[in-house]
């Protein structure tokens, strides 16, 4: 190892992955430390910036935990550390990553995964992040219940991080959700530069936010991207009242010209279709609305006549609704003869969200009837005098992506009404409609929307029971797909892989999506 870290000069990562030994030793170390000196002092130094170690533990003697901390000095360059189910942040009396952070003032990207295993630990990072003005992106994941509130304060001093972009604590529950959500909340209303937040599986963080984390979300005006999957207490409904106040802070942040365009709610963090119906519902603001946030609460309940008038908006570009559950009966035939006259709320995801690109529906129970729904909402839209005033009444989302994997109630008969509102979906590239249950009934459905369509690009079709003759109506729906469509690439989950013109998708969106590509 040392002769390895003298010869190679031009070295700008060090990776320290998965040992065979339970513990490295102090001689190991002093191996790499010898390295690192002797190409620290040799003309052209190899300039370490990535410093990593993943999946290792070290014996933590007094002698390797020196050792440690001179190897962190031998890297004045690193400007990235990713630390993954590792106890070096144990070294120091717990505090080594203060003098990580402190005597690296370039660091640009922290990611840590399951490292900060106490509250020492977490608050020596929450403090050595007031010294790292330059960070542009923090990981911190996946760890135990020891770390306490750890996360919390690392919350709070974000706030004065002025280049963070993304910031990612995921799967932290803090033991005090009151604090939690008062810094979060500062946080998001102070610094004005974190422009992706995620924050999945926090259990019951959508259960303890309160009005004015949603006033601090609704009036930010750098966030794009928000995660909040599956942050809810397992096995409850988010209040009723915070599913209303989330729509309208949709409404009020792009009426605030704000940036927020892509929304994760996945996990089933709204429960039920009834949820959405009420999300949908709430997208909107008024003069008096804002009043009541932003300014006096007497003059607000004063104001009458156009003040108090809901104006419905929402500037959502991907929005990710996986596992909430379909719940509710409709019949397409009923509502043409105007027997049935008012379609869903949640139609609005097609209606009121205008620049709305990307949909996720996957694994949400849906049925025929949602397919009927659907098709309704295309090729009907709602009824005058049955909708909201201001409302749009036809379709104004322009989907490119759509996910429906894992519905298995639509099968066939659903099918035939998808396939209607799928050929009006006139800006659709990318299908997923993996293990539906469709049959080869369904198959010629679906082949008939991809013979036809000018856009599509790519379509799921895996684990659908196809059959010999549903891959054969695929592979004649290919042929017949329009000039200007440039390629098609689906699958049907057996060895039948048709193309049109050999194109097919990049080497990268196949390995992105290997869990989905037959």
């Amino acid at each position: 190892m040392a002769a390895l870290l003298t010869a190679f000069k031009k070295v700008k990562a060090l990776k320290l992955k998965t040992c065979c030994v339970q513990n490295v030793p102090y001689k190991a170390l002093n191996n790499i430390k010898k390295g690192l000196s002797i190409n620290a002092e040799s003309k052209d130094p190899a300039g370490i910036e990535y410093f990593e170690i993943n999946n290792i533990n070290f014996d933590l003697s007094v002698t390797s935990q020196e050792c440690i901390y001179q190897i962190l000095e031998l890297l004045p360059a690193l400007n990235a550390v990713r630390l993954v189910n590792t106890n070096i942040l144990l070294a120091k009396g717990n505090k080594l990553v203060t003098s990580l952070l402190t005597n690296h003032p370039e660091m640009k990207e922290i990611y840590f995964d399951r490292v900060v295993s106490n509250e020492i630990v977490g608050k020596s990072l929450a403090d050595g992040l007031m010294r790292t003005k330059k960070l542009e992106a923090i990981t911190v994941i996946n760890n135990a219940t020891l770390s306490g509130n750890s996360v919390t304060n690392i919350l709070y001093n974000l706030s004065f991080a002025p280049r963070v972009t993304y910031v990612n604590c995921s799967n932290n529950t803090p033991t005090n959700f009151a604090d939690y959500v008062e810094n979060l909340g500062t946080m998001i209303s102070i610094n004005g530069s974190v422009e992706c937040l995620i924050l999945n599986n926090v259990y019951g963080l959508l259960n303890s936010v309160n009005l004015d984390f949603f006033k601090h979300l609704a009036e930010n005006s750098s966030l794009r991207v928000l995660s909040l999957e599956n942050s809810k207490t397992i096995g409850s409904q988010i209040p009723y009242q915070n599913v209303t106040y989330l729509g309208q802070t949709l409404a009020v942040n792009a009426f605030k010209k704000g940036k927020i365009r892509e929304l994760y709610l996945g996990g089933g963090l709204l429960g039920t279709f009834s949820n959405l119906d009420q999300l949908c519902n709430s997208t909107y603001y008024s003069n008096q609305l804002i009043e009541q946030w932003y300014g006096d609460s007497t003059k607000a309940s004063k104001m009458g006549g156009e003040d108090t008038v809901n104006k419905y908006l929402c500037n959502l570009e991907v929005l990710d609704l996986s596992k909430t559950l379909f719940n509710g009966s409709f019949s397409y035939e009923k509502f043409k003869k105007r027997q049935t006259l008012y379609l869903p709320a949640w139609t609005r995801l097609f209606r009121v969200f205008s620049n709305l690109t990307e949909l996720n529906l996957g694994y949400c129970n849906l049925t025929q009837a949602f397919c009927e729904i659907l098709r309704a909402t295309y090729e009907e839209g709602a009824i005058t005098g049955y909708e909201t005033a201001g409302i749009n009444l036809t379709v104004s989302a322009k989907i490119k992506t759509l996910n429906l994997e894992h519905n298995p109630n639509i099968a066939k008969e659903g099918a035939k009404h998808l396939k209607e509102a799928l050929k009006r979906m006139n800006e659709l590239a990318v299908l997923n409609l993996s293990h539906l249950k469709l049959g080869v009934s369904g198959a010629y459905s679906i082949n008939e929307v991809i013979s036809e369509s000018k856009t599509l690009r790519v379509v799921n079709l895996f684990c659908n029971k196809y059959d010999v003759d549903g891959a054969r109506s695929l592979s004649k729906a290919i042929e017949r797909t329009p000039p200007s469509s440039t390629s098609t690439w689906a699958t049907t989950g057996s060895e039948t892989r048709v193309s049109r013109r050999s194109s097919r998708p990049s080497r990268a969106t196949l390995e992105t999506r290997s869990s989905v590509w037959a």
